[in-house]
């Protein structure tokens, strides 16, 4: 099956930043993704962005249902991502959980939510659908286990 088109989702932050992020599949177990970023000061539809980075993603791996693992090259830092995907509620918004772990003195390492609509999220899921990435193995799993636990208290460096 071919790559499906680069999709484009709009998200914004609890902070008020907005988001404009592109995915594209590159190859099999790999992606390329461009991230627009305006600070709450800036109204992205008549500003220029306040940041605009291209990070490439490998060893990309998806259950098929809510997550996705993989390893980033960003800023000559190597950290494991995952994305967990969260549907809409009667309570809350649909919303993407970012998980950053691994990256160079743990600059960028944290939890991150981000507001989508509903029919950005749906356009998401298909689009992960179609990629047709690699499934999660159990290795994997237990790496991503312990790069949530990173930074957490106690655990803080700690791992299996």
């Amino acid at each position: 099956m071919a790559s499906p088109a680069p999709l484009t989702l709009l998200a914004d932050s609890y902070n008020g930043r907005h988001y404009e992020i592109t995915l594209e599949k590159r190859e099999a177990d790999t992606a390329w993704l461009r991230i627009e970023i305006w600070n709450s000061s800036l109204d992205h539809r008549r500003d220029d962005p306040s940041k605009d980075d291209v990070l490439n993603f490998y060893d990309v791996r998806y259950d098929k249902v809510r997550r996705l693992v993989c390893k980033a090259k960003m800023n000559g830092s190597y950290p494991t991502i995952t994305l967990g995907l969260n549907p809409a509620t009667d309570e809350k918004k649909a919303y993407i959980r970012v998980v950053v772990g691994e990256s160079f003195a743990y600059i960028v390492d944290g939890t991150f939510d981000y507001t989508v609509e509903k029919e950005n999220y749906a356009a998401f899921i298909k689009f992960l659908a179609d990629c047709e990435f690699p499934d999660i193995e159990e290795s994997v799993i237990r790496n991503e286990k312990a790069v949530i636990k990173e930074g957490a208290g106690p655990m803080s460096g700690r791992g299996k």
